[in-house]
Order: structure tokens, then C-alpha cells, then sequence
């Protein structure tokens, strides 16, 4: 095919993307056989998709059957492939993310390996080469729910229970298993026990957050150095600021962000930041049910914004206690909008996080779908502002070629055009009402177009240069 041919394709593809596409697609259904009930999050390559379901799979040893299974699918949900089907020696029942280092994934389950306490493995991304690299016990740490990270050739994670006091341990290990060290013992009313999820490095401190135990036994948000020393918690959950923290924190330059399970002014959970010393804690969002509740997992940081999901709550009411949301928030607790209500249909009650790949966030649904067993999704954030709505603004020529004119702009509003590599190519202020902005040295080729007006809303499409 000549060049312009190509271009040609490439401009209708995106035209169709830009005159009639829907937010949310459902890009897979898991059938039990092919996966089923997933707890994590997805990750990639830039070429595939990769993760884990709890359930599912051919291996029949397991107490409930099935043992999990590691899987990989391309974006549009095609090319799906079970990489890996766990038993009961090599791990079962995963319900944490995959961690990709050079061409070798690793990961945890739950249960399964010598003990039936979980384990630790490698593979390749290709299926190859699966190697159970630890098994966890009742002495060293047991039952790990989240995920491993990597520091200077050591990986890290947390375990549920185990350790001295049962109360889970905080670890280190070596990528090839050995020299395995509890860095830290959990002991509930001091330093708070039972670890849902994974750590966060800055380049100093580790940081997280347990379940349970601190001053109030409803769960605690501490820091540890990666040797182990220096434990201090950063704050003791209490009803009304948000209890039982479920996932990971995230971080920017001054600020971690975190979800809490239970608790604040409805019950249902709250959304906070606080500072890496523990200062200026903040309640952002208050979860109140119908829009909304119970999360279940970690949040996403994309251009400014906070991404969630929830495993109960929304308006859908095809489901037992409602089927969740998708759902956005500036990082300052303002303009909270839910983007999809999951339902029975696309999948429902998601835990873990979503994933950008610019423009599209990847998720996975725990339950329903056809086959009542989960489901992956890709959510569209082309034009949507924080309504969750297609913006209020218009932009022309598209495909463009010298000039772009966007209207219903504000005076103090931001353009902003990415490349495909999500790297900022333009940027400029916005006139009220009407905006024309020169883009003629952009190389032919694909684009995002960003407005953020001063209200923090946002308006997104994709570009094509000519």
C-alpha cells in the first residue's frame, strides 16, 4: 500500500472514531473456561494487554475447581490467550497485578505452592518459562492480595496475614527468589494489620495502607524505608475521615491519594489526599451510593485528574447492591462525575484500577457480562468533559491542516496537543468565545487535542494532520 493510501486509511479509521463512537466497549467476555472474576488490575506492553483472573481456567485441583489463569489480549479484545493456568502446586486464585520487567512477568497468588499460602512466580510474556519462585507461610507472610514493585533489584509487596503476629508482613525479595526478608511485622492496634494491596516508592520511603488495626482498628496509612526502619503512620482511619482503605495509593510531586472502603458522611467511602509527612489530610469525595460506593481498588493519575471505579453503588439496578461506577475527579475534590454505570450487560461490580493508554482508559469488571464472570472494557475519553458528557465545545477542521478553531472556549482556558506518545507538541491559551490556533509544523499523523477551561473541565478529541 503507498503512503498515501495508508494516510487515507488511517484518516478514515479516525473520522469514523470521531463522528459515532461509543465511550464504553466491552472488549471481552471471560466464560470461566477462558478466565473468570478477576480482582486486579490490567497492565501492558504497548502491544498487549496482560492480566489475571482469581477463577477460570482448565486446572481442576484447586477447592473450588479452578485455580486462575494469566492472560493476554490485544486492545480491541482480539488475539485473547490463556499464558498460564495455575494448580494448587504453582500458585492458585490471583488477585493482584502483574509486574512487567524487561520481557518477564511476575506476580502473586493468593493461595496455592507448598503451603497453600500463595507463592511467587515469573514467566515469560509469552507463557514460557513459569517458575514458582517462592512459597509464602503462616511464619514468613501468608495470602497476599496485591501486587510487587521493583527497587535496585529487589522486588517488593505485602502480605495479608503471616508474620509474627499474624497480621501480615511488608517483604523483599530477589528476582531470581532467593534472600527473601520481612522487612516488616504487622501488629494490628500499633501498626496497623491486613494489607489489601500494594506499595508506592518515592525514591525514599515506601508507603501504603492497611485494612485494619492502627488506633482506631480501622485501618492506617504509614511509610516505611526500604530496609525496614523508620516505620511511622502517617494517619489512623476513624469513621468519619474514611475506614477500611482498600488498594494502593498514588502520588504526584506533593500528594498521595487514596480510597477507603467503608466510612465519611454516607458510610460508603471517601476519596483523600494527604502529604508524604502526613500533613494537610484531606477529604475529597464522599462516596454516597447512587453515584457510587464501596471501592474496591486504586486510583489512576491522568493529565491532572483522578480515574476510579467502585465496586457498588450507581443507578443500574440489574445488579444485588447496584453494579458500580467509572468515575473522574480533580485532584482538588472538585467537579466528581461518573463517566459509566456498570450494569449486567457490559460487566459489573470492577475492582483493581484502570489503565490509559491515550485516550482510552482499560478496565475489567469482576461479575456479569455474558457469561455472569467478568468482563475487560475500554472507556472512549474522546470529548468527554467532567459531566461525562460530549463537551460543550467544538473544534474544526478535522482532519486539519494549517489551522484549528475552537469555540465556545474561555478566556482562561488551556489548549493542549499531545502526539501519539502522549508528549505535549503545542500548548496556548484560549480566547473567550472563539479560538484559532495555528498548527501548520505539525508532522502529518495522529494527535490529541486537550482544552481545560477555568472551571478544570475538559475537552478531549483526536486529531489527524494531513
Amino acid at each position: 500500500m503507498c503512503p498515501s493510501r495508508k494516510l487515507l486509511t488511517f484518516v478514515i479509521f479516525f473520522m469514523i472514531l470521531l463522528n459515532g463512537f461509543t465511550q464504553y466497549i466491552k472488549i471481552y467476555d471471560f466464560d470461566d473456561v477462558n478466565g473468570g472474576s478477576p480482582e486486579g488490575s490490567l497492565i501492558t506492553d504497548g502491544q498487549y494487554l496482560y492480566g489475571m483472573t482469581q477463577h477460570g481456567g482448565l486446572s481442576t485441583n484447586c477447592l473450588f475447581g479452578d485455580c486462575g489463569i494469566v492472560f493476554r489480549v490485544l486492545p480491541d479484545g482480539t488475539a485473547y490467550e490463556i499464558l498460564h493456568d495455575f494448580n494448587e502446586n504453582d500458585g492458585s486464585y490471583p488477585k493482584g497485578s502483574l509486574l512487567l520487567l524487561a520481557d518477564s512477568l511476575y506476580g502473586m497468588t493468593y493461595k496455592g505452592g507448598s503451603q497453600d499460602r500463595g507463592t511467587i512466580f515469573k514467566m515469560h510474556k509469552d507463557g514460557s518459562g513459569f517458575t514458582r519462585l517462592f512459597n509464602f507461610s503462616d511464619t514468613n507472610g501468608a495470602f497476599p492480595l496485591g501486587s510487587l514493585i521493583y527497587i535496585d533489584g529487589l522486588l517488593y509487596g505485602m502480605t495479608m496475614e503471616g508474620g509474627t503476629n499474624e497480621d501480615g508482613v511488608i517483604f523483599s525479595i530477589k528476582t531470581n527468589g532467593t534472600d527473601y526478608k520481612k522487612i516488616h511485622n504487622f501488629d494490628a492496634w500499633i501498626t496497623g494489620n491486613g494489607p489489601y494491596a500494594d506499595l508506592v516508592y518515592d525514591g525514599a520511603y515506601l508507603y501504603g495502607m492497611t485494612y485494619g488495626g492502627g488506633d482506631y482498628d480501622k485501618g492506617a496509612v504509614f511509610k516505611i524505608m526500604p530496609d525496614g526502619t523508620n516505620y511511622t503512620k502517617l494517619l489512623d482511619c476513624y469513621f468519619d475521615i474514611g475506614i477500611n482503605p482498600w488498594g494502593s495509593l498514588i502520588m504526584d510531586s506533593t500528594y498521595l491519594y487514596g480510597m477507603t472502603y467503608n466510612g465519611g458522611e454516607n458510610g460508603f467511602g471517601v476519596i483523600f489526599k494527604i502529604k508524604t509527612d502526613g500533613s494537610d489530610h484531606e477529604i475529597l469525595h464522599h462516596f454516597d451510593d447512587d453515584f457510587g460506593s464501596h471501592p474496591e481498588g486504586t486510583l489512576l493519575l491522568y493529565e491532572s485528574k483522578l480515574y476510579g471505579v467502585t465496586h457498588w453503588g450507581g443507578t443500574t439496578t440489574d445488579c444485588s447492591f447496584a453494579c458500580g461506577v467509572l468515575f473522574s475527579l480533580n485532584t482538588d475534590g472538585s467537579n466528581y462525575s461518573v463517566l459509566h454505570h456498570f450494569n449486567e450487560t457490559t460487566g459489573s461490580n470492577p475492582q483493581g484500577a484502570v489503565i490509559a493508554v491515550p485516550p482510552i482508559l482499560y478496565g475489567m469488571t469482576n461479575q456479569d457480562g455474558a457469561h455472569k464472570v467478568g468482563t475487560i472494557y475500554k472507556f472512549d475519553l474522546t470529548g468527554v468533559n467532567d459531566n461525562g458528557n460530549i463537551g460543550d465545545y467544538s473544534l474544526f477542521p478535522n482532519p486539519f491542516s494549517n489551522n484549528l478553531t475552537l469555540t465556545g472556549t474561555s478566556s482562561s482556558g488551556t489548549i493542549t496537543i499531545y502526539n501519539m506518545l502522549a508528549q505535549i507538541v503545542y500548548q496556548t491559551s484560549a480566547s473567550e468565545g472563539e479560538t484559532t490556533i495555528y498548527v501548520g509544523n505539525l508532522p502529518k499523523g495522529g494527535y490529541y487535542f486537550s482544552y481545560t477551561d477555568v472551571f478544570s473541565r475538559y475537552f478531549r478529541t483526536t486529531l489527524i494532520k494531513m
